[in-house]
């Protein structure tokens, strides 16, 4: 597949088709995303967004550069995460679409705690988290509130921990969430009652829940 699209961007090139080129590497790094693939994703993404022309998909444009800043978090490059998120205005252009809202914040709380800003981060997953339970969006609601939990896990509150992890379990049992998904929480909670759990335990649940998302 991916010697395919090396061959349409390459044609597209040929033809002086610039936009297209940008479409193919951006679709490709897209992918490369859903599959964890971060540190190639982010050069595709960028490359791709020279190339493309944003007046005719915008849309692709703004998902290109969430996902390149979401790529940079994921490689731990919190400050130029920062800096290009500022830059891409996507606050400004996402402000009538509440979940692309939530998942900005969320990726803003990532940075914050990459940053060591641990009260700016507990607050927008905090807002973040709410805003994906009010919208029913459960998994993407677990998956904030585990980086809250590793946010508190690292500064000892292990109370706090213990009460985010029932408090999704419960909230993703009742909303009928893919039963593999509920096992894996109901193991951590578990974990978190019988006070065994760490960071890997939580990371680990946290790969297994956007495996499941990707695969139920």
């Amino acid at each position: 597949t991916f010697d395919l699209l090396d061959e349409a961007e390459r044609l597209y090139r040929q033809a002086g088709e610039t936009h297209l080129a940008g479409r193919v590497l951006i679709g490709r790094g897209l992918n490369e995303v859903e599959n964890g693939m971060y540190s190639v994703a982010r050069s595709h993404l960028a490359s791709g967004l020279d190339c493309l022309d944003p007046r005719r998909d915008p849309e692709l444009q703004m998902a290109a550069q969430h996902n390149l800043i979401l790529s940079l978090v994921e490689e731990g490059e919190f400050r130029e995460a920062g800096r290009l998120l500022l830059a891409s205005g996507l606050r400004e252009k996402r402000e009538g679409s509440p979940l692309w809202l939530h998942r900005l914040r969320a990726i803003e709380g990532m940075i914050q705690a990459g940053l060591g800003n641990d009260k700016s981060a507990e607050r927008a997953f905090e807002e973040a988290r709410t805003g994906f339970f009010e919208n029913r969006q459960g998994l993407n609601a677990a998956h904030v509130s585990l980086e809250l939990a590793v946010l508190w896990l690292r500064q000892g509150r292990y109370a706090d921990v213990t009460r985010v992890a029932r408090e999704v379990y419960e909230k993703l049992f009742a909303a009928g969430v893919v039963l593999e998904a509920q096992r894996a929480l109901s193991l951590l909670l578990r974990a978190c009652e019988e006070e065994i759990f760490s960071e890997s335990m939580i990371d680990s649940v946290q790969d297994f829940l956007e495996q499941v998302e990707r695969n139920p």
